[in-house]
């Protein structure tokens, strides 16, 4: 804000606030600021913000577009790749999204050796899949960045590798919030669980990742019917948005008080 008052045209200063907005789920008054600032800036970034909190909102077509325009300003920027391969894997392009990570992976950006697991698992290789957690796993500990979590990942690659240890699988992905893994493992009901209690805890902006970063795929169409999951978009204000700015692709009114999200 205090930017904003410098300089009421800053691309830079409207994108932070509009991301900052669609994190607490105002989504009205992030989409106007993102649009504003990818319209004014020659830069990639704002544009890039702008695909991103379209995509979280669901409106897969426009933030493929959003994308497609950052790209031609930086063809090589890593973190746009992921996102782009994200996009691809929602429509159900594999092909493409495994270019994509390939891009962020050359590009040095781990979260496309993060996109490449859920690539396989969609693609039904899942011993593909463990490898690239283990390499993931291998290049947090190249950063010196090992956490208790790696023990849970450990788990899940076991458990991806041997169903008898499903349950076990389960707890692990839940304690890594892993949804790539919950979905894999056919555990819909938790992943709904986990998003309305962070959603109580008022930890909107990691349910706002996830809605970027997995939630619209093909995958997860069994979970966006669930009456608790679909609680989780009214109390997300993604409802109201929706019936003010227009419904998104997988989504439609269902009657006066009711919606259906494919």
């Amino acid at each position: 804000n205090r930017a904003l008052q410098l300089d009421p045209d800053s691309a830079t200063a409207m994108a932070g606030l509009g991301m900052v907005y669609s994190n607490q789920g105002h989504w009205q008054r992030s989409l106007e600021l993102l649009t504003r600032a990818s319209e004014l800036s020659k830069d990639s970034t704002p544009t890039y913000f702008y695909g991103n909190a379209l995509l979280t909102a669901g409106y897969i077509s426009e933030a493929q577009q959003a994308f497609l325009q950052a790209e031609r300003m930086d063809p090589v920027y890593p973190q746009l790749q992921v996102l782009m391969g994200v996009n691809a894997m929602v429509v159900g392009d594999l092909a493409s999204a495994r270019n994509y990570y390939k891009r962020a992976i050359d590009g040095g950006n781990i979260n496309g050796v993060s996109g490449m697991f859920w690539l396989e698992l969609e693609a039904g290789n899942p011993e593909s899949a463990t490898g690239y957690i283990e390499e993931y796993i291998a290049l947090r500990e190249a950063e010196q960045t090992r956490s208790p979590q790696t023990q849970s990942m450990q788990t899940v690659i076991a458990a991806i590798r041997d169903p008898s240890l499903l349950q076990n699988g389960i707890e692990a992905a839940l304690d890594r919030e892993n949804l790539v893994a919950l979905n894999y493992f056919g555990a819909d009901r938790e992943i709904a669980q986990l998003v309305n209690s962070d959603m109580a805890s008022g930890n909107t902006i990691a349910n706002s990742l996830r809605l970027c970063f997995n939630l619209w795929a093909p995958r997860f169409a069994e979970l966006r019917q669930l009456p608790e999951y679909k609680q989780f978009l009214r109390d997300f204000g993604l409802v109201d948005l929706w019936k003010e700015r227009g419904w998104p692709d997988l989504c439609r009114p269902a009657g006066e008080d009711d919606f259906v999200c494919e």
